[in-house]
C-alpha cells in the first residue's frame, strides 16, 4: 500500500504550473487547451497582478508531452502560456503572503500624508471655539489651519456660540471674547451681547475690550450686560459707522456719552433703550432718518424730549414705546398725530402700560346704560 508521500510525489509529477493566463481565462478553456495531452482537473488562482492555474493530467507521460509542446507555444486568449513543473517550490511560493500593492505609484506610504492647511480649516469650522484653541496647540500646521478658520465669523452672539457650557466648562468669561476678537476682530460687524445669564459673568470693561479689537463694527447690542459710562465712551471712536444700537441697564450718568454718539452717527437706523433710565435728552440728537425705535421700561423719560423727536423723524417705520411711566401727557400722541411723515413711513407701533392722557381726541359721549331685566333661576322637574 502507498504511503501519502508517495501518493503526493506521484501526484505532483502528473501536476503542472500554469502562469501568464488572462484575468477572464475559464477552467473550461483551459481544460480545452491541455485536453490532448490528457488534462482532467484544473485550478485557477485569480490576483490582482494577474491569474496562475494548477493542471492535473492523467498521466506522467501527458504532463511531460505539455512541457515540451510549451517550448513551440500553448497560446490562450492571444497570449503565449508559460508551463512549469508543479513543485513544492511553486505551491510554497503561491501560500506565501505578498506585499501590498501601493495604489499610488510613487507616493512613500511609509510616513502619515500630511492635511492640507485648506482641510484643517474646514474641519475646525464644525468644532466649539474650545476646541478650536486646542488644535492650535498640536502642531504649527495646525495653527495656521485653525486660524484661517475664523474667516467666516462675522458676529458675536452668545446665543450662537457651540460652546460646551462655556469656555471653561461652565460658563462664558471676558477671556474667551478677548480670545476670540484676537484672531476674528478686522472680520466682526456685529456684537450681541443681549443674554443676562450667559453674559453675567462678563466684566464691565469687556466692551471696551471687544470695541477696540474690531475696528469695522456696525452693530452693537448691549441689553444683556450692565452699562457704564466708561462703557459708552468707549463706543464713541466707532459712532461714525453705527448702524443698529441698542443699550440696557446703566450705573451713572450716560447722557452726555450718548449725545456725542448720536452726533456722529450719521448712518444710525435702528436704537433700542431697555431699564436704562435716562430723560431722553440725548435723544433730541438722533439720526433724522432713523427707522427703529424701541424705548421700554424708561421711567426717567421725559415727555419733552420724546415729543421733540417724534415730531422731526421723517423715515420711521417701527416705533415701540412699553412701560414707560414718565410719560404722562398727551404731548407725546400729539407730536406723533401732528407728523405727516408717519402716514407713509409708519408700519409698526406698539404703545403699552403708558399714560399720555386725553389731549383732546372727539370721544363719544357716555350714554346711560339700559336697565338690564334680572333674571331668576328655576330648577324644575320633568314636566309632561
Amino acid at each position: 500500500m502507498a504511503t501519502y508521500s508517495e501518493n503526493k510525489r506521484e501526484i505532483q509529477d502528473r501536476r503542472l504550473f500554469i502562469t501568464r493566463l488572462a484575468p477572464y481565462t475559464k477552467k473550461e478553456k483551459l481544460l480545452k487547451i491541455f485536453r490532448q495531452y490528457g488534462a482532467e482537473h484544473a485550478v485557477i488562482l485569480r490576483n490582482p497582478t494577474g491569474n496562475q492555474a494548477f493542471v492535473t493530467f492523467k498521466t506522467k507521460e501527458g504532463a511531460r508531452e505539455a512541457i515540451l509542446a510549451e517550448r513551440t507555444g500553448i497560446t490562450c486568449h492571444n497570449r503565449k502560456l508559460r508551463v512549469l513543473p508543479a513543485d513544492s517550490w511553486h505551491e510554497a511560493k503561491l501560500l506565501s503572503p505578498k506585499p501590498d500593492v501601493n495604489p499610488f505609484p510613487g507616493l512613500d506610504l511609509s510616513e502619515p500624508i500630511p492635511l492640507p492647511i485648506e482641510c484643517i480649516s474646514i474641519i475646525a469650522t464644525f468644532l466649539p471655539f474650545a476646541d478650536r484653541a486646542r488644535l492650535e496647540m498640536t502642531s504649527r500646521k495646525w495653527r495656521q489651519g485653525t486660524l484661517s478658520s475664523y474667516r467666516s465669523i462675522r458676529s458675536i452672539n452668545l446665543n450662537d456660540w457651540r460652546w460646551p457650557e462655556g469656555w471653561d466648562g461652565k460658563r462664558i468669561t471676558s477671556n474667551s471674547l478677548y480670545w476670540l476678537t484676537q484672531r476674528t476682530g478686522n472680520k466682526i460687524k456685529d456684537i450681541k451681547i443681549n443674554n443676562n445669564v450667559i453674559a453675567k459673568d462678563l466684566q464691565p470693561q469687556i466692551v471696551t475690550i471687544l470695541v477696540k479689537n474690531c475696528p469695522y463694527i456696525e452693530t452693537i447690542d448691549l441689553t444683556g450686560t450692565t452699562i457704564r459710562p466708561s462703557t459708552i465712551r468707549a463706543v464713541e471712536p466707532v459712532a461714525h459707522q453705527l448702524i443698529d444700537l441698542s443699550i440696557g441697564t446703566c450705573q451713572g450718568p450716560i447722557e452726555t456719552h450718548l449725545t456725542n454718539i448720536f452726533n456722529s452717527s450719521t448712518q444710525l437706523r435702528s436704537f433700542c433703550a431697555v431699564s436704562t433710565n435716562f430723560s431722553g435728552k440725548c435723544l433730541t440728537h438722533l439720526n433724522l432718518n432713523l427707522e427703529k425705535l424701541c424705548l421700554s421700561d424708561n421711567d426717567d423719560l421725559r415727555t419733552e424730549h420724546i415729543s421733540h423727536i417724534l415730531s422731526k423723524l421723517t423715515t420711521l417705520k417701527h416705533l415701540e414705546i412699553e412701560s414707560c411711566t414718565g410719560l404722562t401727557n398727551g404731548d407725546t400722541l400729539r407730536a406723533l398725530s401732528n407728523n405727516r411723515s408717519y402716514n407713509h413711513s409708519l408700519k409698526t407701533l406698539k404703545l403699552h402700560v403708558c399714560v399720555f392722557g386725553v389731549f383732546g381726541l372727539n370721544m363719544p359721549e357716555e350714554e346711560e346704560a339700559e336697565e338690564q331685566p334680572d333674571f331668576i333661576r328655576l330648577d324644575l322637574g320633568p314636566i309632561e
